[in-house]
């Protein structure tokens, strides 16, 4: 799961979990980056295999038919929350 390490990729996979297609420039809009950004993050998620895309034309609308994980790291005994 190291594509959804990242903070926007994760933002993308939560858009795209209602299994909506959504175009390239939908996605950049909803994440507030330009569209060729968001597809290098899009491209990243889809060779990790956690969202798919369907041509339609000439372009590509992305979409993902899986659940967000709900997977929750336990807590580590000994570990302080302060960093500094």
């Amino acid at each position: 799961m190291r594509a959804l390490g990242d903070p926007v990729r994760l933002e993308i996979v939560r858009l795209l979990a209602d299994g909506k297609l959504r175009s390239t420039g939908q996605v950049a809009e909803h994440v507030g980056l330009p569209s060729s950004t968001c597809s290098y993050h899009l491209k990243q998620l889809l060779a990790a295999g956690v969202n798919e895309c369907r041509a339609e034309g000439a372009a590509c609308r992305a979409f993902s038919g899986q659940p967000l994980p709900t997977w929750t790291p336990p807590r580590t005994r000994g570990v302080s929350a302060r960093r500094g």
